[in-house]
């Protein structure tokens, strides 16, 4: 059994690649490709976690009550025990070639040699004989600006981006050490890198280019996700940050419930032009990583004259944005999310409403718990 593990980086889409293979997890059965469910919700996480190391401890082991070595040995067991099932449930169904696995924390945080050979083995372990590793790479500049946003979305409540110096910054941003680090556990030709960049995506789309990447061919129709994921406005950010200060992730360390679907309007509502960093900070990540970038290029994009376009940004994102307060844009926030209570509340099912779509007839629950 091939193996491709799709690593990130985080920003590079990987929700919307995860999206697409969930619900074209059946038609790619048929086509012998599976992704199993039992990894995750959507990405596959629960592989990730399933290979750290026994003292590692943070967002996600919070959100799956992992508190000590023995409650993770018993993650790690359930993980493999389920993923073994649905291997072997699918092969007798669909006989397969080809096993997919899909996560952004893979690389993100599984930062030790010892935590990539533990995963290695594990997927072993499930029959997989050779692997590809699959990974897009972004501007560090660009991924830091990004990740802020998410950062506030999942609870977070710094005024600014980390400073590049950061360990995390320095895992995440440094495409060298990444794609080293993956190389002497699997090997120099079985790591795959690609920019996530139009003018080096097949037909400037990351799901074509990933497509191809894992071998669907383009004839074969599949359905496409609706865009997901959105980062906030510099207006939204601000606002969600002093939410966050009053209404936390984790209570007593377990998510709060106070928090069900807050991304859902923030993200309906204040879209749009994303924030972006100072200046200043965005030049510091520049020069932090531009030995790694300079060697990435070097090695495997030397048609390339630099590895990443130089950012151009419209006038007005240089400017320091107006934090007033939109009148308007703040009364239908809060109409949609007080219109939405107040119907759960006369169902007599508060806790459970489901968010609705202004203007659209149809509604559906989406969960936000991605760290």
């Amino acid at each position: 059994m091939h193996c491709v593990i799709h690593i990130g980086t985080e920003k590079t889409a990987t929700t919307t690649i995860q999206e697409f293979l969930t619900i074209n997890k059946p038609k790619l059965a048929e086509l012998g490709i599976l992704y199993p469910k039992s990894s995750g919700k959507t990405g596959s996480r629960n592989i990730a976690v399933s290979a750290y190391g026994d003292d590692r401890r943070d967002d996600l082991t919070t959100l799956f009550a992992i508190n000590s070595s023995e409650s993770l040995s018993e993650f790690r067991k359930n993980t493999l025990d389920e993923l073994e099932s649905e291997i072997e449930a699918h092969s007798t169904t669909h006989p397969f070639e080809s096993l997919v696995v899909s996560s952004e924390h893979i690389q993100s945080r599984l930062t030790t040699t010892e935590e990539i050979q533990r995963l290695k083995t594990h997927l072993t372990q499930l029959g997989a004989s050779s692997f590809t590793i699959l990974v897009y790479l972004r501007s560090p500049a660009e991924i830091a600006n990004s990740r802020y946003s998410t950062h506030i979305k999942s609870g977070g409540t710094l005024d600014s981006p980390r400073e590049p110096t950061h360990p995390y910054y320095q895992n995440l941003c440094n495409h060298k050490a990444t794609l080293l680090r993956y190389a002497s556990i699997f090997g120099g030709e079985q790591v795959i890198p690609k920019l996530f960049d139009k003018t080096e995506l097949i037909d400037g789309c990351i799901l074509s280019d990933f497509r191809d990447a894992v071998g669907i061919s383009s004839d074969v129709q599949l359905q496409t996700p609706q865009n997901s994921n959105q980062s906030l406005s510099h207006l939204g950010i601000q606002i969600l940050k002093q939410f966050n200060k009053r209404v936390p992730r984790f209570l007593d360390g377990k998510p709060n419930p106070l928090r069900d679907y807050i991304n859902f309007y923030f993200e309906k509502h204040f879209a749009g032009s994303k924030y972006q960093m100072p200046e200043s900070l965005r030049e510091k990540f520049n020069q932090e990583f531009a030995e790694s970038n300079e060697w990435v290029r070097q090695t495997h994009f030397p048609h390339r004259e630099t590895l990443f376009p130089k950012e151009t940004r419209p006038d007005h994102t240089l400017k320091q944005p107006d934090d007033s307060l939109d009148a308007k844009q703040l009364g239908d926030f809060l109409a949609h999310i007080w219109l939405d209570k107040s119907k759960g509340i006369r169902t007599g099912d508060p806790d459970n409403y489901i968010p609705t779509f202004p203007n659209e007839e149809e509604s559906h629950k989406r969960s936000y718990d991605e760290p």
